[in-house]
């Protein structure tokens, strides 16, 4: 039996940080070349991160020398997060010095379909001290 090389196929970025892994516009594939003895197998990882909201779909071919390669077609949708906020302007009437606190509800809803984190940076004590 004879051990098996094989090498993606891309006229792409290596990352300098990790020679391991290739990028191809939004699609990272890891490890992008390597060995198998015979009857093992090896995983190979698909990462996707999109920069926009669209479609994006890439083809990788794997080349197995001397002359076999196929093909392995990505798909992968960008979305983006979107939040409703009932109120974007508020007034707040004159409130005398030490009188009760005046609360004004406002209603923030997540209206895309992931969970969404959100924060008031100017009441954020880590962001302001990272700012610094």
């Amino acid at each position: 039996m004879v051990v098996a090389k094989w090498n993606l196929i891309m006229k792409s970025q290596l990352d300098v940080a990790d020679p391991t892994a290739i990028y191809v516009d939004e699609f990272q594939m890891e490890p992008h070349e390597g060995e198998l003895q015979p009857d093992s197998k090896k995983t190979v990882s698909l990462t996707f991160s999109p920069r926009s909201e669209k479609v994006f779909n890439k083809k990788f071919v794997i080349r197995i020398p001397p002359d076999r390669k196929f093909t392995i077609t990505a798909r992968g949708q960008g979305t983006s997060v979107n939040l409703s906020i009932s109120k974007d302007k508020l007034t707040i009437g004159p409130v005398l010095p030490y009188d009760d606190n005046i609360y004004i509800p406002i209603d923030i809803t997540n209206t895309s379909e992931y969970d969404n984190e959100f924060y008031c940076l100017e009441t954020d004590k880590q962001y302001t001290d990272e700012e610094r």
